[in-house]
């Protein structure tokens, strides 16, 4: 998985770039996670799904442009 990601992220820039790495991201880890349950026993997979809880998304708007945007200084 490693050497994929590193793959992944070599490619350049761009926000069109970005998404493509964050959806190759997102397959590298979601079938390195299928590999590890996999070997698990049932009670083990019960025991990790207790533990971690439900997975949670994590929606990205964008870089840049909020920090304090809105907002007058006041000095």
């Amino acid at each position: 998985m490693r050497e994929a990601m590193q793959a992944a992220f070599g490619g350049g820039g761009g926000a069109e770039a970005f998404r493509d790495i964050q959806k190759k991201r997102e397959g590298l880890t979601k079938e390195a996670m299928d590999k590890a349950l996999a070997v698990l026993k049932d009670d083990q997979k019960t025991g990790w799904k207790e533990m971690t809880g439900e997975p949670y998304k994590l929606e990205m708007q964008g870089f840049g442009g909020g920090f304090g945007k809105g907002k007058k200084n006041k000095q």
